[in-house]
């Protein structure tokens, strides 16, 4: 590829998005040079809903849980021990594993995503992801 895919992936050119082997399925007779989503032909330039054509946004996440605390632990303490205290946010993926795994439900119920907005290039320096990258190696 010529250009570069780095930065908001809102700009990239339509010459980011062809349709690659990768996006056809082989094994359907007659559509096996149709990206599997958008039927867009290879070599072609996928459509502009399909499901290849990314871009980063923020999101919020909310999830409700059940945490043991102190039996005299007020909920300020509890935003502190959990917000501002040396707790690291991290381990949280563990206890929504360990959630996940005693229940064997799925966490649908507890959760909420809320749209933010685009993301920048600094957000994706900042989350430590660059879509624009993981783009560019599945299509090299």
């Amino acid at each position: 590829m010529a250009h570069s895919l780095k930065g908001n992936l809102l700009k990239l050119p339509n010459e980011a998005w062809v349709v690659t082997p990768a996006h056809v399925n082989p094994s359907l007779p007659g559509k096996e040079t149709r990206c599997i989503w958008c039927k867009s032909t290879l070599g072609d330039i996928h459509e502009l809903r399909c499901a290849v054509r990314q871009k980063s946004v923020i999101v919020k996440i909310e999830i409700e849980m059940e945490r043991m605390v102190s039996e005299d632990c007020m909920p300020e303490m509890v935003e502190f021990l959990m917000n501002d205290s040396s707790w690291c946010a991290s381990n949280i993926i563990h206890e929504l594993q360990a959630m996940f795994d005693s229940s064997e439900r799925c966490l649908c119920p507890y959760f909420q995503a809320t749209y933010v907005r685009e993301a920048t290039e600094a957000d994706e320096a900042t989350y430590g992801r660059n879509v624009a990258d993981e783009i560019e190696r599945e299509q090299s």
